[in-house]
């Protein structure tokens, strides 16, 4: 199978090293920026690049789109007028690998082949290459031929691969950001209050790993644990009263009209309702 990547960023870097090693052909890459392209090209092996629409091989099997949501639509638009000129093709495949986006961003490809979605559940960032084979895929064709074959490609990287419509997939994003992202602003900010008494950020690592430890064998909420979770309301308190000393420090932990305290406040009530 020839592939083409429609973008050069983090999570293109991974998803292609990884079919690659699977004994994939990456064809070629494009992307608008020509730093991106070539430092691709590089880790595969020096594979083909261009930053030039027109010069995108149509002859591939299968194109993964994988650029900013926000660039998504106008990068399919002008993609497909390269094929409009080009030999008809119908076992050609245009996937995206975007959570949040519908497989109808695709639909002016359609005329081309067939549209899926192709969407491993992962945070990219730069320069980390990203092992795959621990990642969930959330997969959607635009017919059952085009799902099974979907299935079977995430199944050639991990055994974690599922059926999703834009309405899972919405959800599965979001919880994405919730554990992932917003967990991170977290401990960002939980690096700047141990630094602020000289500490650093490494004396929280063993407090996050065995956290993460405990939600591999029970639930989140099983695994809760602290003040909140005791009912422990003298802690809560000297809690509240740090964090106001430290909101009149750095008024970036108060902004939007929303405090790092009114955080504290919220997830103490949650966790309180559940015990």
């Amino acid at each position: 199978m020839n592939i083409v990547f429609i973008g050069a960023g983090n999570l293109a870097t991974s998803l292609s090293f990884a079919l690659q090693q699977t004994g994939y052909r990456i064809a070629q890459v494009w992307s608008r920026s020509i730093e991106s392209c070539q430092v691709l090209s590089e880790r595969l092996g020096n594979v083909p690049y261009t930053t030039d629409y027109t010069a995108i091989r149509t002859d591939a099997d299968l194109y993964v789109f994988a650029v900013t949501d926000g660039a998504l639509s106008s990068v399919v638009e002008e993609v497909s007028k390269v094929f409009a000129n080009a030999a008809e093709q119908k076992n050609r495949l245009f996937v995206h690998v975007a959570g949040t986006q519908p497989m109808e961003k695709l639909m002016p490809l359609q005329p081309f082949g067939h549209i899926g979605i192709f969407y491993p559940f992962q945070a990219f960032t730069r320069n980390k290459m990203v092992d795959l084979r621990h990642t969930c895929f959330f997969i959607e064709g635009d017919d059952e031929p085009t799902q099974h074959n979907l299935e079977s490609l995430a199944h050639e990287l991990t055994d974690r691969v599922y059926k999703a419509d834009m309405q899972q997939r919405g959800y599965i994003h979001l919880a994405g950001v919730l554990t992932g992202n917003f967990s991170n602003c977290l401990y960002a900010i939980a690096s700047e209050i141990v630094a602020s008494v000289g500490l650093p950020f490494s004396i929280l690592l063993p407090v996050i790993q065995e956290t993460e430890q405990k939600v591999q064998t029970q639930s989140p909420r099983a695994a809760q644990s602290g003040p909140a979770m005791r009912g422990d309301q003298v802690t809560i308190e000297k809690h509240l009263r740090l964090l106001a000393d430290l909101e009149a420090q750095n008024p970036a932990l108060k902004s939007g009209g929303v405090s790092l305290s009114d955080v504290y406040r919220f997830f103490t009530a949650n966790i309180q309702a559940s015990r």
